[in-house]
C-alpha cells in the first residue's frame, strides 16, 4: 500500500515538473543564412531554422533543427490540396487582436539585407521607403532590450532591374505560457470547452 502510495506521489511530482517546466519554458526559433533572391547564383541552400524550448529563456533543454533537405521533405509530406485557404483566413480573423498582443515575441537578433529594384525608379524608391519604414518601426516594438549590434538592416535600391535578393539571420522567442494563454482564448471564443 505505501509503496502504491509512493509510486502515485512519485508520478504526480513528475507530472508537476514537466508541467512546470513547460509554463516557465520559451520557444525560441533561430534562422541563420537565409538567402532569397531571383537570380540564381545569389541563392543558397545553406540555410538553417532552429527551434528550442529554453527553460527561463536560458537553458535549452530541447531542440530540433531543420535544413533545406529536412524543410523539403516535411513540405512534400503535406497535402496542400487540403488545406483550405479561407477557412484558415477566416478562422485568424476570427481570433481578437488583443489575444494576438498578448503573445509578446521577443526579437534578439535581427540581421537583414534587402536589395529590392524595379524597372521604374519612383516604385523602386516608394518600395524601398515602405520596407524600411516596416522594419523600422517593428524592431522597437519586438525588442525588449536593444543592443545595437545585434539590430541591423539594410533595404537598397537597386534602379532599372526587377531584381530582389534578401539575406536574413534572427532569433526570436515567445514564452510558452502566451501561446497557451492565446490557445485558451481561442477556444474560448468559438466555446469549445
Amino acid at each position: 500500500m505505501i509503496l502504491v502510495f509512493l509510486c502515485f506521489l512519485a508520478v504526480f511530482i513528475l507530472l508537476d515538473l514537466i508541467f512546470i517546466s513547460l509554463i516557465l519554458s520559451s520557444i525560441k526559433i533561430e534562422i541563420k543564412n537565409l538567402k532569397l533572391s531571383n537570380l540564381k547564383q545569389y541563392t543558397k541552400d545553406d540555410y538553417i531554422v532552429k527551434i528550442s524550448l529554453n527553460l527561463f529563456n536560458r537553458i535549452k533543454w530541447i531542440s530540433i533543427g531543420f535544413d533545406r533537405k529536412r524543410i523539403k521533405k516535411i513540405s512534400s509530406k503535406i497535402d496542400t490540396k487540403k488545406i483550405d485557404s479561407r477557412k484558415v483566413i477566416k478562422n485568424m480573423k476570427e481570433i481578437n487582436v488583443k489575444a494576438w498582443k498578448r503573445l509578446k515575441p521577443n526579437l534578439e537578433q535581427f540581421n537583414f539585407l534587402a536589395r529590392l529594384g524595379m524597372e521604374d525608379a519612383v516604385i523602386t524608391s516608394s518600395i524601398v521607403t515602405a520596407a524600411s519604414i516596416l522594419i523600422s518601426s517593428f524592431i522597437p516594438q519586438l525588442t525588449s532590450n536593444i543592443n545595437l549590434d545585434d539590430f541591423k538592416y539594410d533595404v537598397i535600391p537597386v534602379y532599372n532591374k526587377n531584381v530582389y535578393y534578401i539575406e536574413l539571420n534572427c532569433i526570436f522567442s515567445v514564452k510558452l505560457v502566451h501561446i497557451i494563454n492565446i490557445i485558451y482564448i481561442y477556444l474560448k471564443e468559438r466555446k469549445m470547452w
